[in-house]
């Protein structure tokens, strides 16, 4: 798979993914233990990725944002497409999210 973002996005993807995991984490009234045990993801992992020093993969997100009830968002822009902005979105309802990234990369590459 190609590189998706420019590595000062990826920084900032990785910040922003990490404040709403925060936030959701505590609106659920979660704390990070509580959240690794019924996610199954690790007490680091969470607490690096809250920190925005981890990149997760988008299936640690969806796994979050189910235990969560929440909806997570990650935003990403191609190198080469840098001005145009599109969103792969982590809905835990999105039983594929392979699909998911595949449309937005469709739907990016017909404008």
């Amino acid at each position: 798979m190609r590189n998706l973002m420019a590595v000062s996005d990826r920084d900032a993807a990785r910040r922003d993914v990490g404040q709403q995991l925060r936030t959701a984490r505590r609106s659920a009234g979660f704390t990070q233990s509580d959240l690794s045990d019924r996610s199954g993801v690790g007490l680091k992992t969470i607490a690096r990725c809250e920190q925005g020093t981890m990149a997760v993969t988008l299936d640690v997100i969806a796994r979050l944002a189910s235990v969560l009830n929440a909806d997570l968002t990650v935003s990403a822009r191609p190198p080469e497409e840098q001005e145009e902005s599109w969103l792969i979105d982590a809905d835990p309802a999105k039983e594929d999210l392979t699909a998911a990234l595949e449309a937005a990369d469709a739907g990016r590459s017909e404008a």
